[in-house]
């Protein structure tokens, strides 16, 4: 087994996978058109990824062009792992993380005033049936 994350490049990004910690790799193929069509909507833009777990989107929308992007997850091994995939792909100075509750994150940013040109928020989901 690899004793540290795997790259795993998609539409793009590089993403790392820990392939033998944590509960779950965080990447999902079935995401890939999604994460393309974020990645042409983010050329320029600042980038929030709400609930964004490995940097699926924000990642995504870094390759695609992204000035930069914040990252908001409750998982701080989740938000290394992000933050290595900036790191692999050149862009660790355009990538920012949060880590903590989404919705304490999401009204800390409102009181300081930020602002976004392009949101995805991609929550897990709530009930598992």
């Amino acid at each position: 087994a690899p004793a540290a994350p795997v790259e795993v490049p998609m539409n793009g990004a590089i993403y790392m996978a820990d392939l033998t910690g944590g509960q779950k790799t965080g990447l999902f193929y079935d995401q890939r058109p999604n994460h393309a069509f974020v990645a042409e909507l983010s050329r320029g833009a600042r980038v929030l990824d709400v609930f964004s777990h490995v940097g699926g989107f924000s990642l995504a929308a870094l390759a695609g062009g992204a000035a930069s992007t914040l990252a908001v997850d409750g998982s701080a091994p989740a938000l290394d792992l992000a933050q290595a995939g900036a790191a692999a792909m050149g862009r660790a100075d355009d990538f920012s993380t949060r880590q903590g509750d989404a919705f304490e994150a999401l009204t800390a940013l409102r009181a300081e005033g930020q602002q976004f040109d392009v949101v995805v928020c991609d929550p897990p989901a709530f009930a598992p049936a």
